[in-house]
């Protein structure tokens, strides 16, 4: 049997409402991402790409 050390949890990310329909996500004082609203919650990584599309914004979140 061997015992593996857990992984480290990383902290959630802090989410900041820009717009209507635009937030903007920080980890530790560094940018995660963004997530926009139209038909979908929309999250964008830091270049741009897509990282999923999502029924509600706590799931959205939950993705970064």
């Amino acid at each position: 049997m061997h015992l593996f050390p857990a992984p480290a949890r990383t902290a959630p990310a802090e989410w900041r409402r820009l717009g209507r329909f635009l937030w903007s996500g920080r980890r530790d004082g560094r940018p995660v991402g963004t997530i926009e609203h139209g038909r979908r919650f929309v999250v964008l990584g830091l270049e741009g790409d897509l990282l999923g599309r999502f029924r509600t914004l706590a799931e959205a979140q939950a993705a970064v």
